[in-house]
């Protein structure tokens, strides 16, 4: 969103007296719009999205299909919904690929002062305890949880909410129960980019049909994660920590299309016809498990 620097604009309208009613009501209407961003709370500020097309908005479900266990993604993901805010989208549906059975710890947190007693009842959760950790349930991404629970706190209408289970089905299944229960919302799912795909395919020796294939009644738009290389954190070959992502840098792309927030609606540069476009996390950096942040 551009930003409009309205000490700037006050002198030059000012000088040009034959017009001054009409410029205090043009002045009063960009100030308005400086006002919309950034939204601040103690902790947390909300800038929107560096990289944003008008294109993210076209539909009511947005989906980032992700390499897990990066900073950026989680972060992508908080500026667009900060867009949204900004925006005025009413409500805010954050969708994140944690087991459905997070929900209730969820909706609890979230409701919560976020005090480090109550954060670390929710990271007990066995999603975030247990010893393999796949890059879901990292710093990051309980970090975007936690600004939601922010926002919240000072009357943003947005939500977040679990929506994994064991099959591509039951992960449709789930999104679509939370857009029908929220028909007026707007909503980015954060997901594995295999189940983001939209046609189906085939992967390690398997036929997937994935998630959002399944989802095609909400006409969702769905990016495929690209970066200039860096880490993440997950499980590798059997071998859980931080990984390299230089298998995800060289596809050919522009140097801007990779740059951090950057949205690319191209059908053809992000894996033939199975995504939507792409969008641009830059140099990634590794986020480690959020259970450490109770140790």
């Amino acid at each position: 969103m551009k930003r409009v620097d309205c000490a700037e604009d006050v002198p030059r309208y000012a000088a040009r007296a034959v017009h001054y009613l009409k410029c205090v009501v043009a002045i009063s209407s960009l100030c308005t719009a400086c006002a919309q961003l950034p939204v601040q709370t103690k902790d947390f500020a909300c800038e929107g999205a560096p990289g944003f097309d008008p294109r993210a908005f076209g539909s009511r479900l947005l989906v980032l299909g992700e390499i897990h266990g990066t900073s950026e993604v989680p972060r992508i993901a908080k500026d667009l919904v900060c867009q949204a805010i900004a925006e005025k989208r009413s409500p805010v549906l954050l969708l994140l690929e944690l087991d459905g059975s997070q929900s209730p710890a969820l909706a609890r947190y979230v409701a919560s002062d976020g005090t480090q007693e109550e954060r670390c009842a929710f990271l007990a959760h066995f999603e975030w305890a247990r010893p393999g950790q796949d890059g879901r349930t990292t710093v990051a991404m309980f970090e975007l949880i936690d600004f939601v629970r922010a926002m919240k706190r000072i009357g943003h209408p947005v939500e977040v909410a679990a929506f994994a289970g064991g099959t591509d089905q039951q992960y449709a299944d789930n999104i679509a129960r939370q857009l029908d229960q929220k028909p007026q919302a707007w909503a980015v799912a954060v997901v594995g980019n295999l189940h983001a795909a939209k046609q189906p395919l085939t992967y390690g020796g398997r036929n997937i049909v994935p998630a959002v294939s399944l989802l095609e009644r909400y006409a969702p738009v769905s990016l495929n994660m690209v970066a200039s290389g860096g880490t993440f954190w997950g499980i590798f070959d059997g071998t859980q920590g931080v990984h390299d992502l230089d298998d995800y840098r060289d596809v050919g792309l522009a140097p801007d299309m990779l740059r951090y927030g950057q949205l690319s609606f191209e059908p053809n540069i992000a894996g033939g016809l199975r995504y939507d476009g792409c969008f641009g996390i830059g140099q990634a950096t590794a986020t480690p498990p959020g259970a450490q942040l109770c140790q």
